[in-house]
This record gives C-alpha cells, sequence and structure tokens, in this order.
C-alpha cells in the first residue's frame, strides 16, 4: 500500500510534523513526502491514504 503525505510550511514547523507523520507510516506503508506546491495534480492516484498538513496562520 501507498501514502502520500503533503504539507504547507511558512516556518518549517509543519514539514517537521510531516516527516515524523511519514516516519511512523512507513513502518506499514510505501510513503512518499511532498510539499503541496511541488505536488502534481495526479499525484493522489495510485496512493491508498493522503495525508495534508497546514499551517495555522494568525492562530486560526
Amino acid at each position: 500500500m501507498k501514502a502520500l503525505v503533503v504539507y504547507e510550511s511558512m516556518f518549517g514547523n509543519t514539514e517537521q510534523v510531516a516527516r515524523a507523520v511519514a516516519a511512523g507510516l512507513r513502518e506499514v506503508l510505501e510513503v512518499t513526502v511532498r510539499e503541496v506546491s511541488d505536488t502534481p495534480i495526479g499525484a493522489v492516484q495510485d496512493v491508498d491514504l493522503v495525508v495534508a498538513g497546514g499551517p495555522t496562520h494568525a492562530s486560526r
């Protein structure tokens, strides 16, 4: 099974969390980690799980 972890990170914190999530998932899945702006539109077609992470701006 395959997973895709996509994230948006302004200061690097969300990227760190995304990579930590990916590390845990790698115990049971093949995982790709991508920054959302570098992710092709069709990237989700061949995966079984998508994990999306984004920062909170202005505490919202």
